[in-house]
């Protein structure tokens, strides 16, 4: 799971983003080959944050450990994702999703094996977005390709990937179109993160085969996957200095695709930086690069919170205690 919720496209369109000069581009070249330059930043000013003039005009609940599983199963952590469109509210869990109407009605819900066509091998970390330009939706799913449901300790011995779908229409109880990407044989491509600009779809995922090795993402022409063309692609990575670099959903019309990332637990017990990336070009159009990593300093560094404790009957909606969540680590949740 990702745990610690940014918002940060304002920091990446503000003065606090300097232009950066140098790029890198690479397929999968040595890492020792690549060199990071870091810049030091010190904003001018920091914006002032009004309140939220947003109110909750409807809820419903969402899948639950009795509906969301495969049957017979229930998978801790849900790792829940969820995206609204005009029309639609989709969600997925370990190991199904779900599409409702804006007023909570039920109109889809199916297990992701049977979605993304991956049949009895284990699957996991779930990922959706709705992408308001093209009208599509994008999501994603880890595949250990031929490793039972039952036994994912057996991930490693195949080209494992990530599945990839794209719907045909705003309407995702209709058709999707199918892509995925690997890192290779005995690569583990963990918790894929993704993210979206006007003409760019990013997967970013922690590659693991004996050890960490790095965070590795992937750039895929997004006419491509929506035409249901061979989608061209550029993979950067993986980089061993880098953990859990996440993509950003650009909510307005923009080529770049920007990313974030404070680090993970394989890198520390803490961050006292949020680094800043920034993607242009486009495969099969255009030289496509990535720069190297901008950091804003943090006053207070970022740490795990306290271990969770699971809520036992009849504490169920009001409790005497207080209960954290056991998220674990400290990695980006969500950003645009």
């Amino acid at each position: 799971m990702q745990i610690l919720a940014v918002s940060l496209l304002a920091f990446l369109a503000s003065p606090f983003f300097p232009a950066l000069q140098d790029h890198f581009a690479a397929n999968r070249a040595p890492t020792s080959a690549i060199s990071f330059a870091r810049t030091a930043m010190t904003p001018n000013a920091m914006a002032t944050l009004a309140p939220s003039s947003v109110s909750v005009a409807a809820g419903f609940d969402g899948l639950n450990r009795k509906n969301g599983g495969a049957p017979g199963t229930g998978f801790v952590p849900p790792d829940v994702t969820v995206a609204a469109g005009p029309s639609h509210v989709m969600e997925m869990v370990n190991l199904a999703r779900a599409v409702y109407d804006k007023q909570g009605s039920l109109l889809l819900r199916q297990n992701l094996s049977i979605f993304f066509g991956t049949g009895s091998d284990f699957v996991s970390d779930p990922k959706v977005l709705f992408d308001s330009q093209s009208q599509r939706w994008f999501a994603t799913l880890l595949h250990c390709v031929g490793v039972s449901i039952s036994s994912p300790g057996g991930c490693f011995q195949n080209p494992d990937r990530v599945e990839i779908a794209v719907s045909n229409s705003p309407d995702p109880t209709l058709s999707w179109r199918f892509y995925n990407v690997s890192p290779g044989t005995g690569v583990l491509p963990d918790q894929p993160i993704i993210g979206i600009s006007d003409d760019k779809f990013v997967v970013s995922f922690n590659a693991y085969a004996a050890s960490f090795l790095g965070a590795e993402w992937w750039v895929i022409n997004k006419s491509d996957m929506i035409a249901g063309r061979t989608a061209h692609m550029q993979m950067f990575g993986p980089f061993p200095t880098l953990e859990s670099v996440h993509p950003v959903q650009s909510l307005s019309s923009i080529t770049t695709e920007y990313m974030v990332s404070t680090g993970a637990e394989d890198l520390g017990a803490n961050s006292t930086t949020v680094k800043l990336f920034a993607i242009t070009g486009l495969p099969g159009v255009s030289n496509t690069t990535t720069t190297p990593p901008n950091s804003l300093s943090l006053q207070n560094p970022i740490t795990a919170p306290p271990f969770g404790q699971e809520p036992v009957p009849p504490c169920r909606t009001i409790c005497s205690a207080e209960y954290y969540i056991a998220t674990g680590d400290f990695r980006v949740q969500d950003a645009a």
